[in-house]
């Protein structure tokens, strides 16, 4: 094994040495092109750059709030699974934050929340309802912690009361520094062919970048 070897004019030294174990293959790592400020620590791009950051650092943040009244209704409940998540559901958009990440190593933390107005129809008892975050409108990430929420509705809720607010949140690894476009939705879920009905209002969806 090998070491660079940084002698003191006092006669103490300070070493950089190898793995303990042989690596996998040769590794070069490259320096920052200056020194960092107080309390940065470095980071790797995992391709050998090195460069300092602050931990815990907010890079950006977005914000976007929406009161359009939106509905979406599910008649059928036959409907198979979108956005790598569950089937029996009609989705409806509510808002987007588009954004580009500053850093492919950093992490997305989505948080959304939307409002519910009165239905007009009667909620059926296979019913619920929910938020969910998807990225890129694909099976890319998709953010939903919210479980079919007050199922079975008729049970919860009657036609005539406002529904509670739902929300959702969750992370994602930034993995390269390309546009992401970040849809929050609402959806309707039923069983067999009992209509559900939902009225979402009031969208709020917040997309931070994070180096943590």
């Amino acid at each position: 094994m090998s070491n660079i070897k940084l002698v003191h004019s006092g006669g103490n030294s300070v070493s950089l040495t190898t793995p303990t174990s042989n690596p996998a293959s040769n590794i070069t790592f490259k320096l920052p092109q200056a020194d960092g400020s107080a309390n940065q620590v470095l980071k790797t791009d995992a391709s050998g750059s090195l460069s300092f950051i602050e931990k815990g650092k907010v890079l950006q943040c977005k914000v976007s709030y929406d009161a359009t009244l939106v509905t979406v209704s599910n008649t059928t409940g036959n409907q198979n699974g979108q956005y790598g998540l569950g089937s029996y559901r009609v989705y409806g958009d509510l808002n987007t934050i588009t954004i580009t990440p500053k850093s492919s190593t950093s992490t997305m933390v989505i948080q959304g929340l939307s409002g519910g107005t009165n239905s007009p129809t009667t909620y059926p008892s296979q019913g619920a309802y929910g938020i969910v975050a998807v990225l890129n409108n694909s099976n890319t990430a998709s953010i939903d912690n919210t479980d079919y929420q007050y199922y079975p509705l008729s049970g919860s809720l009657a036609g005539a009361l406002y529904l509670p607010n739902t929300v959702c949140a969750g992370h994602y690894a930034a993995g390269n520094t390309n546009q992401q476009v970040w849809r929050l939705k609402g959806y309707a879920y039923t069983e067999g062919s009992n209509t559900c009905t939902i009225r979402f209002i009031k969208h709020h969806l917040i997309v931070w970048e994070v180096e943590i």
